[in-house]
């Protein structure tokens, strides 16, 4: 006695069916990729954009921070009298009693 085979378009249909099932699969695969990147993508600016801003934040903090370094020292500097006579001197022009001020002009 032979096996059953079946009928012989009943397996042609099911192969057929069986390669859209795969196609079908695919695609919803290459489309749920394709979302992904997308958002991926997004994010990756996202992500690109916050960390070039954390950048500029950071070298903004540190030229706040020499700035304060640089008064706090013109603080210290302001109660001392020395610096208060170089800066009358050199800001305002002033000189002590009998002192000469000689100023050099470039012939220009």
């Amino acid at each position: 006695m032979q096996p059953y085979i079946g009928d012989e378009r009943s397996l042609k249909s099911r192969g057929i069916r069986f390669f859209w099932k795969k196609v079908l699969i695919a695609a919803f695969f290459a489309v749920f990729l394709f979302a992904w990147s997308i958002g991926f993508t997004e994010r990756l600016v996202d992500y690109h954009r916050v960390t070039r801003s954390l950048e500029e934040i950071q070298k903004r903090e540190w030229e706040l921070k020499e700035e304060i370094a640089r008064l706090r020292q013109e603080q210290e500097n302001l109660e001392e009298d020395w610096y208060i006579e170089m800066q009358a001197r050199d800001r305002l022009n002033l000189v002590k009693p009998g002192e000469v001020i000689i100023r050099m002009v470039d012939p220009e």
